[in-house]
């Protein structure tokens, strides 16, 4: 729509520069033979003058045209970094670079528009939207604090569910890694489903030793490279906080409408290689059937029971 709106945009301002007086004549120019003859022999001055003017007018729309959207632009970024998104929420020792990070990724969440959402998505969060998507999160988490979570360099935030279930804890390392800011997206929404006293906050399951992908080799963190085996790093279940997450953003990747492509290929990416963490037969089957029917098969090979 923008898009659209920018060519039209353009074109108004054209038509606003010059004035158009088009006659309707027998000549296929629009012209009589009077007129063809009067303009062959006037001096082109004024013609180019016209057009000079005509340039000049385009040229000053298309800067301020950009200098609009430039704005636009600082003033969403501000937003996302002031809030309303996630506003009041942060403690105060949250560092700022921290904060604002997290709100303008919580901000491309609330954006995301898609045409379908699969079944498992529809029964952990409904509908696939950015609405949706906040509106799980902010029901759950309603603090945010800074902790270094236990320590360690794949940590990045957690919830202390015996503390204070509805607080997420987000660690320097949120911001330390050059990472897609889907993959952020999806650590935050992973830590969203610990928050849920009802279900035992989802507790993670204990992942093989040793543990190899389906092209046999030894499965890491896709950002720091720590090795996952016989750590407390995987899900038996497709609801757990790796299933969930990763069929949030598997959903994103095949049915968002207003994500970028490399977006799209980013949260393939993420929710692929969080697929390897699904380590019950029937839970990985499920999840495969759900999102991965066109996909090869090499990636929803059936797991040894």
């Amino acid at each position: 729509m923008k898009k659209i709106l920018a060519f039209a945009a353009l074109i108004g301002i054209a038509a606003a520069g010059t004035t158009w007086n088009i006659r309707r004549h027998d000549s296929p120019l629009g012209l009589t033979p009077q007129e063809k003859c009067a303009l062959r022999d006037a001096p082109h001055d004024d013609l180019s003058a016209d057009f000079s003017d005509l340039r000049q007018n385009m040229k000053n729309g298309a800067r301020k045209l950009t200098h609009d959207l430039a704005a636009e632009k600082t003033a969403r970024a501000t937003l996302s970094i002031q809030g309303p998104i996630l506003n009041g929420i942060f403690d105060a020792d949250v560092p700022a670079g921290i904060q604002g990070q997290m709100r303008a990724d919580m901000a491309f969440i609330d954006d995301i528009q898609a045409n379908a959402a699969s079944a498992l998505h529809q029964k952990i969060f409904g509908p696939a939207n950015g609405r949706t998507y906040m509106d799980f999160f902010t029901s759950r988490v309603k603090e945010i604090g800074l902790d270094d979570c236990g320590g360690g360099p794949g940590v990045m935030a957690c919830v202390q569910p015996y503390t204070n279930h509805s607080k997420m804890w987000l660690t320097p390392n949120f911001v330390k890694y050059d990472m897609p800011q889907i993959c952020r997206a999806q650590i935050v929404f992973h830590e969203s489903r610990h928050t849920e006293k009802k279900n035992s906050y989802w507790h993670h399951a204990t992942c093989p030793d040793p543990f190899k992908d389906e092209n046999d080799n030894e499965v890491r963190g896709k950002v720091t490279g720590t090795p996952m085996a016989g750590l407390a790093a995987c899900d038996e279940t497709p609801y757990g906080s790796y299933g969930s997450s990763m069929i949030m953003v598997k959903n994103i990747q095949k049915f968002c409408t207003n994500c970028t492509e490399k977006i799209k290929m980013d949260a393939g990416i993420y929710a692929d290689d969080t697929l390897r963490r699904i380590i019950d037969p029937d839970a990985h089957k499920e999840i495969c059937e759900d999102l991965y029917r066109d996909a090869p098969k090499t990636i929803c090979k059936e797991l040894p029971r």
